[in-house]
């Protein structure tokens, strides 16, 4: 991430040297900068806007530059959130798998304990799906 970070910089700031050097109304390296970060951020004030068609076809590359850079951070800060989510909810069913576990042990303790002849129900009782007959 630091990598992309560091590209994204660079090459804001080389589009900012690249408007300052193609746009006439960039007066300053500071102008054609801020016209890079307005152009790549898509957010367009109009203060200052490409005039000439190097210019433009500048600000071609740096807005998709700057979909591109704003998509995988988006990208990047997503996954942590749903990462951190999964994470959560392995632990929860890690921890609800084994209190599953000691549940079933125990019933299973509990099953052995009991005598043979008290765990097969008697002949009379009636199962659930016959009907009772009078």
């Amino acid at each position: 991430m630091s990598l992309i970070l560091l590209l994204a910089v660079a090459g804001m700031l080389l589009a900012g040297l690249g408007f300052y050097w193609l746009e006439p109304t960039a007066t300053s390296y500071l102008d054609g900068l801020w016209l890079a970060f307005v152009t790549g951020s898509t957010v367009g004030y109009g203060d200052i806007v490409p005039t000439s068609h190097a210019a433009r076809l500048l600000a071609v590359f740096t807005v998709l530059s700057g979909f591109t850079f704003l998509s995988v951070v988006t990208a990047y800060f997503a996954a942590l959130l749903i990462g951190e989510d999964e994470k959560k909810l392995q632990r929860e069913l890690h921890h609800n798998m084994r209190t599953l576990h000691a549940e079933i042990a125990a019933l299973r303790q509990e099953i052995q304990r009991l005598p043979t002849a008290a765990a097969a129900p008697p002949s009379s009782t009636i199962k659930a799906d016959q009907p009772k007959t009078d």
